[in-house]
């Protein structure tokens, strides 16, 4: 069964004292466009994942993204230069006496008034965490994946009734075909006369405008073609490879057949058939247009 390229997928790791969070989220687009949301620390692991992604979706936008946190659950302790708070706080003082003012400063305005005393945090051990997180993204496309296939069954069985649609209205125009083509004659036959008047017809040339018509108008072959293309999207709908951009393609073949039976048609009755059947067939390319 086709998949679909709407989907999500979530998965959690840890990596030393780090816990690592990743959601996958995909939607329908022509190629696949992997893009990838990465904490500044670990920035440089954003290609590896990419091609994680690619070895296992072939179409789609897909957004990746990943969070760290503390393992225990709780916010990151930040790590203080001691030193310089002290310096910091000696400084309030001295202004506090120079001005004459009351020194109002706690540890916590300490702490929040100059960022510059936290001492910047050691750098990751980027191995582990590239590990770790391989295995979380590979465990969410699981998830995304099984989300894509479910929506993807839907999406085949919804198809599948549309294109027995086309074919019931493919039958009707076969079967009105014949009273088209019967009823132009009856049309070129009084027309002739009423111009001739009196005049005597030539039977035989009579003949020949009457099968050059029948031949203009004769949509075998576009029958034949749109049949054939209903068995190919029939067979497509069966398999488990990528074939959305092979069924966008049929479904322009049959409009195309559709567009020449109504071109060479011209009936009233007939070009309502015609008109269904074009609405089918773009409600099937709104559909195949979210198939993988």
């Amino acid at each position: 069964m086709p998949r679909s390229m709407t989907g999500f997928g979530s998965a959690s790791a840890h990596a030393d004292e780090l816990a690592l969070s990743v959601e996958i989220r995909s939607v329908n687009h022509r190629h696949l466009d992997v893009r990838t949301h990465l904490p500044p620390e670990i920035a440089s692991l954003s290609k590896s994942l990419e091609e994680i992604v690619r070895k296992r979706l072939s179409r789609g936008r897909v957004d990746l993204s990943v969070q760290l946190g503390a393992r225990d659950g709780g916010a990151a302790r930040p790590i203080v230069d001691i030193d310089a708070a002290r310096a910091y706080y000696a400084a309030c003082q001295h202004i506090a006496q120079v001005l004459e003012i009351p020194l109002t400063v706690s540890a916590e305005h300490v702490v929040d008034a100059a960022s510059n005393l936290r001492a910047p945090p050691p750098p990751l051990d980027l191995e582990p965490i590239e590990a770790a997180l391989g295995g979380a993204v590979d465990s969410a496309l699981t998830a995304l994946i099984t989300m894509r296939e479910a929506e993807g069954r839907a999406l085949a069985e919804e198809l599948a009734g549309h294109i027995e649609r086309v074919r019931e209205l493919r039958g009707a125009i076969a079967d009105d075909i014949d009273r088209v083509v019967r009823e132009k004659k009856r049309k070129l036959e009084v027309r002739v006369q009423e111009l001739l008047g009196d005049a005597t017809l030539d039977p035989a040339r009579v003949a020949q405008e009457i099968a050059l018509l029948a031949d203009r108008m004769d949509v075998t072959e576009e029958l034949e073609r749109l049949a054939s293309h209903c068995d190919q999207f029939n067979g497509l709908l069966s398999m488990d490879s990528s074939v959305g951009r092979k069924l966008d393609f049929l479904i322009q073949e049959m409009n195309r057949e559709a567009n020449t039976i109504g071109s060479k048609c011209a009936d009233a009755a007939l070009a309502h058939v015609v008109v269904e059947l074009k609405a089918e067939l773009e409600r099937m390319r709104e559909q195949a247009q979210n198939v993988e």
